[in-house]
């Protein structure tokens, strides 16, 4: 996890390696943020990170949460309104509803499996 990551290389000492190495990708996807509760820290390095990227490199979030809620969920309502505004400053918010395709498809596979039995 890029939270986990990023706090290892602080205790190395490598934190500025690290962080060069995010800055120089051109693409970074972090997938399911939010999915775990984040450690006390988190808001401020994933900031950290967001923000260094800024009009830089791309960045793809997936979130099974609401932006509404990211203030709590990083534990920093000041921190997340700047962040915010860069991420969705030259980007884009796609809101997707309904039930999970994962479910979905689980449930075709047993009903399936239900049918030949």
């Amino acid at each position: 996890m890029l939270i986990d990551e990023l706090h290892e290389a602080r205790e190395f000492g490598e934190l500025r390696k690290y962080r060069a190495q995010l800055n120089a990708a051109e693409l970074m996807v972090i997938d399911d943020l939010f999915l775990r509760k984040l450690p006390a820290h988190a808001g401020d390095e994933l900031a950290d990170v967001l923000m260094s990227r800024y009009e830089k490199s791309s960045v793809i979030i997936t979130s099974n949460r609401s932006v509404d809620d990211w203030g709590k969920l990083l534990g920093d309502v000041v921190v997340t309104a700047p962040l915010l505004d860069r991420i969705i400053h030259r980007g884009y918010l796609l809101k997707f509803e309904g039930k999970s395709w994962r479910l979905k498809e689980a449930a075709e596979r047993l009903a399936k499996r239900a049918a030949t039995a």
